[in-house]
């Protein structure tokens, strides 16, 4: 299956609620904007991610050590398996495809 992932503020679903959160979402989208042949990391180690829905987005180098993911909605989104503490996920619905 090919499935097209996303790098886009527009294509964000839903945002998280907590400011940090959309914070280091926003700095990850600038990095992308500011060079769009490098793939930034997504810094988002103990932050709250809470109520986002990243559906389709290509977070492929994500940091989610020790974050907070409660309800969200991760389908069909690009994702590296992480090391280390893994992130707090309840009542996540997710679909991942991984490289590999």
């Amino acid at each position: 299956m090919t499935v097209d992932y996303q790098r886009s503020r527009d294509d964000v679903v839903t945002w998280p609620t907590d400011p940090r959160a959309r914070r280091a979402l926003e700095e990850w989208f600038n990095k992308l904007d500011a060079s769009p042949a490098v793939h930034p990391t997504l810094a988002a180690g103990e932050l709250d991610f809470s109520g986002a829905d990243l559906s389709g987005l290509d977070i492929g180098d994500a940091d989610w050590v020790s974050a907070t993911l409660r309800d969200n909605r991760l389908r069909w989104r690009r994702c590296s398996i992480g090391w280390g503490t893994p992130p707090t996920a309840t009542r996540t619905e997710s679909q991942t495809h991984t490289d590999g």
